[in-house]
């Protein structure tokens, strides 16, 4: 009776090294020659796609040979009104919902991270380069953010989960928050409001009340400042104030 058991087994091992096998056949065709372990810039989004579109269709291959090995009626399952059912359906789907956003927020990194690498080779506009190294690290955790909750929310809701209610308690769980970390949410929309007005840029030395430095980094919540005698400090966004820009 252990053979269903032994069959899936196989199937999640032979899935595993497959996906592997595959993404170094990938990265192998679209290498430099002098280097296969090194993806081509302009090929890298096109190896992307491949390597997730592999992956997902075996996910998919091996998901079916799995209901196969447990003869599994999957469409009678889905038609049955039972907890199991429900439950097995909304795995099912809560997974692909999974792997989907999978694959739409490597899309979204591989094409933020070449503009990043654009921006460091020099290949882009002097004026924009500062401008686009300190906004594009920023919009890759926006969106992280936003993939990953949209994600969740949609797989919890295959699952049977409410997801109003969970919505409507974040919002008062967010209320309550807020008036707890005022500071925080000042922060956060004080740096805001200093990405859309381009106060300052990476590399540009600025001056705060008695902070003063070279702008090395940014948050969502502060910016890091080398002085030139090399302290760094790390200034949340709220306590900026007005700045004076010197290199701007």
């Amino acid at each position: 009776g252990a053979t269903p058991v032994f069959l899936v087994g196989l199937i999640l091992l032979g899935t595993v090294y497959t996906i592997k096998l595959m993404d170094r056949c990938v990265d192998h065709c679209f290498s430099d020659p002098d280097d296969s372990l090194v993806v081509l810039g302009n090929s890298k989004l096109t190896a992307i796609l491949i390597e997730r579109t592999i992956r997902f269709g075996l996910i998919l291959l091996a998901l079916g040979l799995t209901v196969w090995a447990w003869d599994v009626d999957f469409v009678a399952l889905n038609s049955v009104d039972s907890r199991i059912g429900r439950l097995i359906h909304g795995l099912i789907l809560a997974g692909i919902i999974l792997l989907a956003a999978n694959f739409s927020w490597s899309m979204l990194r591989t094409l933020i991270d070449q503009q990043i690498a654009r921006v460091r080779a020099g290949t882009v506009d002097p004026q924009q380069a500062n401008r686009f190294a300190t906004l594009l690290p920023v919009l890759r955790n926006f969106l992280w953010a936003a993939v990953a909750a949209f994600a969740v929310l949609m797989a919890l809701s295959e699952l049977g989960v409410e997801v109003a209610p969970l919505i409507a308690g974040a919002g008062v769980a967010g209320v309550a928050i807020g008036f707890g970390a005022q500071t925080l949410v000042k922060d956060i929309i004080s740096g805001i409001f200093y990405l859309v007005d381009d106060a300052f840029r990476v590399g540009e030395y600025i001056e705060s009340g008695s902070y003063k430095g070279t702008v090395e980094s940014f948050s969502l919540r502060s910016v890091r400042l080398r002085h030139n005698r090399g302290p760094i400090f790390t200034v949340p966004f709220g306590c900026t104030m007005a700045s004076i820009n010197f290199f701007h």
